[in-house]
């Protein structure tokens, strides 16, 4: 997604976008929704401070029970495109350095790392999800399993020994 410098006037404007993952260069599985950028532009003399947010909805696979669910991922991002020299400024990956001659910007980058960032790291269609029984492998948000819940792994057979002679004891 390319901003066009030139187009901007001085001050603060709104702007907004709807675009599909191909546009992000997303090739995840998660983003099949289109995806909405809010960008709010803040034009100076030598410096254009770009606050945006990123909205779309996921396709995602609860990592408890399997089950397919979406979910609304919204996260904000900030760019500053900066005439100053980058040298004197401390090393920032949100600070993008630009020429008085620079007529556009690509924000593709930042934009597409926002949006994986905000994809959660554990995937759970709700909070109280109760996954799946490890022996029939049944969801149990959905039925309730028929298993011996009495059973015991006969790998944990010697350790259930050593807790019956302590409690002997």
């Amino acid at each position: 997604m390319k901003i066009r410098l030139n187009s901007l006037k001085e001050g603060l404007q709104i702007l907004s976008y709807t675009l599909k993952k191909t546009e992000l260069n997303l090739t995840d599985k998660y983003f099949n929704s289109p995806i909405t950028i809010a960008l709010s532009i803040n034009k100076g003399s030598t410096e254009i401070s770009i606050n945006g947010e990123v909205q779309t909805i996921a396709d995602l696979e609860c990592d408890r029970c399997l089950s397919l669910y979406q979910q609304d991922l919204k996260s904000l991002f900030k760019i500053i495109l900066s005439q100053v020299d980058l040298s004197i400024m401390n090393s920032d990956e949100n600070i993008i350095p630009i020429s008085p001659n620079t007529s556009e910007v690509d924000i593709t980058s930042p934009i597409r790392d926002t949006l994986i960032l905000s994809v959660p790291m554990k995937k759970l269609c709700r909070k109280d999800c109760k996954g799946l029984c490890p022996k029939c492998g049944v969801n149990l948000n959905i039925e309730k399993c028929k298993c011996n819940a009495t059973s015991t792994d006969p790998r944990l057979e010697p350790l259930k020994k050593i807790l019956t002679n302590l409690m002997e004891e």
